[in-house]
């Protein structure tokens, strides 16, 4: 599954319209896939990292690293094969994308498990309101 999401990421990531700017800082279509695609990566392992571990570090490290690993594959790709055109700009927007990405998802996994510990201590107090 996880090859699976990584190979995703790589092929969403591709865009023919960066061909027709040239490369700065302005926050056009490109940067926008770099940085979407570098948030969708690392909000899925950061969430589920933090989930089982409950490891705020270790959640940010595992998703900025999968966010910003598939960003730079995506520049190494273009880099080696000329089929894009690679830069910086798109690699810091996609690792800032995985950031952000990464803090949402470890937002989302605290958010549920505050929710599923508020269900069993309910749980317990009605069985021991039962006893």
């Amino acid at each position: 599954m996880k090859k699976l999401l990584v190979l995703f990421a790589i092929v969403t990531s591709f865009n023919t319209q960066a061909q027709h700017f040239q490369d700065d800082w302005k926050f056009r279509t490109d940067k926008k896939f770099h940085a979407f695609v570098g948030f969708q990566m690392s909000s899925v392992f950061a969430t589920g990292c933090y989930h089982g571990t409950s490891n705020f570090k270790e959640a940010m490290v595992w998703g900025v690293s999968v966010g910003g690993g598939v960003n730079l594959i995506k520049e190494v790709f273009d880099l080696t094969t000329g089929l894009g055109t690679a830069s910086v700009q798109d690699f810091a927007y996609g690792v800032g994308g995985a950031v952000i990405g990464s803090l949402s998802g470890i937002a989302l996994a605290q958010l549920v498990r505050k929710g599923e510990e508020r269900r069993l201590r309910k749980q317990q107090l009605k069985k021991e309101e039962a006893l």
